[in-house]
């Protein structure tokens, strides 16, 4: 007699325990050292046939009794796999009614067999009772691809804590609840699916999954699930969907997505681009404090509308400062001075969201030509200035929350920097009168300079001075106004 040591049941037979582990053949571990598999030239799982199917024939005696326990009382309403480690699935064949080989269905989950009826005596069918049950998988680990394609489920499916090694199907269609709950999911092929109830894939580490044509017409729960790599392609969602606090590592296309219902991208953080210029909403969005690099102009402007329709006016500004970055880079050459109005409107005040770049603006101008020549130096440090600014638009503009440390740091190094130049140069080489003189000048209703007659120079001036000013104003009501 041997006990196991993980679900501490009795086992007569060898055959479905290892003795040096001391566990079951459900919960041994089934490694390459052990004689489970071996691995090929191509670098695959070459599986023991005959261990394989071992396991399957435990899995199926169990499934056996349940079904035979069902013709004399009620049917089990739930069937829980904890701690299993999963081999190879066996090859699923498909039923071909020219020969009825129904005989060869008997795989994995299904079994064929002879049972015992009260009534009809002994019966020879193939076992179904898989699809009738309530399934939970709870910190199991699948080693080679997960196959569950052929079991068209009534009842509930979940996984907990789970792990899978290879890739997971599923059926191409579901009208029982389906959860994934904190696992590892190396691949998902969920396209072409039809999920008709609610559906959670939730605090999961998703590295591939593929949504092409997918229907959920219930609740999606994605909720803080991290995805490498996801396909949104034709992908319909005809109820509430979830992404709140959900990572994405790379790029993300949906792309012909349907949003239905609210569809909610709160603190959702995709770390490269997000693209939803070709995707449908059809009713609200919360992209509330989601991070995101925007792949094209049609994207931010779809969230800044959003927000508009919310009254979240910050949000939308937010969102538009980057609708206009993107419209400077789609002119490029193409349209020069378009494109040198936008660069003006960015490098002045970002797009009308950075009141103190224009403020700041505004005295390094007006000190540059009330100084004229005995300025040089501070030239120079503006031309760097301007320089480093179009450095940040060009890398951080995407994250807007480092772009906007950067920012101000070098406007707060523009400032010092002045106010240095001020306290310890100017005094010794600007006219005592020097302030008095950059206060009029900085005045736009002044209409003539400071010394002598009206000149061109001091027109460009009070144009550029009015405009910054105007900045600097629109920028604050950017930021303080309401709807």
């Amino acid at each position: 007699m041997h006990i196991c040591t993980v679900c501490e049941q009795e086992f007569k037979e060898e055959l479905s325990f290892d003795t040096e582990q001391s566990k079951c053949i459900l919960h041994c571990d089934k490694s390459e050292d052990n004689g489970w598999f071996h691995i090929d030239s191509d670098g695959k799982k070459q599986w023991d046939n005959r261990k394989v199917n071992l396991f399957w024939k435990y899995i199926q005696n169990e499934l056996d009794g349940m079904y035979e326990h069902s013709f004399w009382d009620t049917l089990e309403e739930e069937l829980v796999y904890s701690g299993v480690i999963f081999p190879s699935f066996q090859l699923d064949i498909p039923y071909d009614s020219n020969v009825d080989n129904v005989m060869d269905l008997g795989t994995n989950f299904y079994s064929f067999n002879v049972f015992d009826h009260p009534r009809d005596g002994r019966i020879e069918g193939l076992n179904t009772i898989f699809n009738q049950i309530e399934i939970t998988f709870d910190q199991c680990k699948f080693l080679d691809d997960a196959n569950f394609s052929q079991y068209l489920l009534t009842e509930p499916l979940q996984f907990n804590h789970c792990e899978f090694e290879g890739s997971l199907f599923l059926h191409s269609e579901y009208k029982n609840r389906i959860s994934f709950l904190n696992c590892q999911i190396k691949d998902l092929r969920a396209e072409n699916i039809i999920f008709y109830e609610k559906v959670k894939i939730k605090e999961c580490m998703v590295e591939n999954i593929n949504l092409y044509n997918t229907r959920f017409k219930d609740l999606c729960d994605f909720y803080k699930t991290t995805f490498t790599n996801v396909n949104f392609n034709k992908t319909n969602f005809e109820d509430i969907s979830v992404f709140t606090e959900v990572k994405f590592n790379n790029d993300v296309n949906f792309q012909y997505t349907t949003f239905s219902e609210l569809v909610l991208f709160r603190k959702t953080e995709f770390k490269k681009t997000v693209d939803f210029e070709d995707s449908i909403f059809k009713k609200e969005a919360n992209f509330l404090n989601m991070k995101a690099k925007m792949a094209n102009r049609e994207t931010a402007r779809i969230i800044k509308h959003t927000f508009e329709k919310q009254n979240n006016i910050i949000e939308a500004n937010r969102f538009y400062a980057l609708e206009m970055l993107k419209r400077q880079q789609e002119l490029g050459w193409k349209n020069p001075f378009e494109w040198f109005v936008f660069t003006i409107h960015n490098l002045s005040s970002d797009h009308s969201q950075n009141w103190v770049m224009a403020l700041s603006w505004i005295f390094a101008i007006g000190f540059l030509y009330t100084s004229g020549l005995d300025a040089v130096i501070y030239i120079f440090y503006i031309s760097i200035f301007v320089t480093v600014n179009v450095l940040i638009d060009n890398y951080l503009s995407q994250s807007p929350f480092i772009h906007k440390i950067v920012q101000n740091t070098m406007i707060l190094l523009m400032l010092t920097t002045l106010y240095a130049y001020i306290i310890w140069i100017l005094p010794y080489v600007l006219p005592e009168d020097f302030f008095n003189s950059l206060a009029k000048n900085l005045n736009p209703f002044s209409t003539k300079p400071s010394e002598g007659d009206v000149t061109f120079s001091f027109i460009i001036y009070k144009v550029i001075i009015s405009y910054l000013i105007y900045q600097f104003i629109i920028s604050i009501r950017q930021n303080t106004r309401r709807k």
